[in-house]
């Protein structure tokens, strides 16, 4: 993977929540890149926060010169909402809704399941709360995919509880 380091461990943390029978076939990733603070996971009130957040780190990695920002939400559904509430802000934000949509760079938000094969300079996961990742295997698999579409920074937000995947 062409992720930093920190990551990388982040994400062999959730895949290690498999069962060993589940784990029998996987290999996992190692990173190239060593780069400290690239995880951040922030607790915020309800989406809403979440939201003027995101915003927030958007303004910061476009003045980083990053060129491929995504929002991570766990289902299509989620993603409608993330899009509809960043429309208050003046971003050029693509929502990304089947496997053939067009991916150009930019801003994109993007359901779990739609993001493996993609990758980002900055991935934020909407809301990794014990309530939307559980700990069955295809919310590991989602999660995992999810935190791997990052190559330099990763922000996961959560409310109330964090999932128990990401401790």
């Amino acid at each position: 993977y062409r992720t930093t380091k920190d990551i990388m461990i982040k994400a062999n943390e959730v895949i290690d929540k498999l069962t060993d029978k589940e784990k029998e076939f996987i290999v996992k990733g190692q990173p190239v890149i060593n780069n400290k603070d690239s995880i951040h996971i922030i607790s915020k009130q309800n989406n809403d926060e979440i939201i003027d957040e995101i915003a927030n780190r958007i303004k910061e990695y476009t003045d980083m010169n990053f060129k491929s920002i995504a929002i991570i939400g766990k289902d299509i559904d989620e993603c409608k909402m993330i899009k509809q509430k960043m429309s208050k802000y003046d971003y050029d934000i693509k929502l990304i809704q089947s496997k053939d949509s067009e991916y150009n760079a930019g801003i994109s938000i993007v359901p779990s399941y739609l993001a493996k094969g993609l990758e980002f300079d900055s991935v934020m996961i909407f809301n990794a709360s014990s309530e939307k990742y559980q700990k069955n295997t295809l919310d590991i698999k989602l999660l995992y995919v999810a935190i791997t579409r990052a190559m330099s920074k990763l922000d996961i937000f959560y409310t109330t509880k964090i999932s128990e995947l990401l401790n």
